[in-house]
């Protein structure tokens, strides 16, 4: 009898240890995911924020802001930076 009960908590043990093990590697890949993602963000934001220094940069006198077309394609832009800042601000 408590043989039987020896190996059942030797077989429970290894199954939660490696149902632990297991859960363990799928956070990690996880982790490693969102690192990935986390940096692909920073750099598209980068790239966003150096676009619209450039652009303000070229329209200084406020020419093509004031165009509808061109107006349009600045808004956007500001309101893609605006969703990215407030983005990085919440995950920092």
């Amino acid at each position: 009898m408590n043989l039987l009960v020896i190996n059942i908590v030797i077989i429970l043990t290894l199954v939660i240890g490696y149902i632990i093990w297991n859960l363990m590697k799928k956070v990690e890949k996880l982790e490693s995911m969102i690192d990935i993602q986390e940096k692909y963000i920073m750099d598209f934001y980068d790239l966003v924020k150096q676009s619209e220094i450039k652009i303000k940069e070229i329209d200084s006198n406020q020419l093509f802001q004031s165009d509808d077309e061109v107006g349009f394609f600045f808004q956007n832009l500001k309101t893609i930076q605006e969703a990215l800042s407030d983005y990085i601000k919440f995950i920092k």
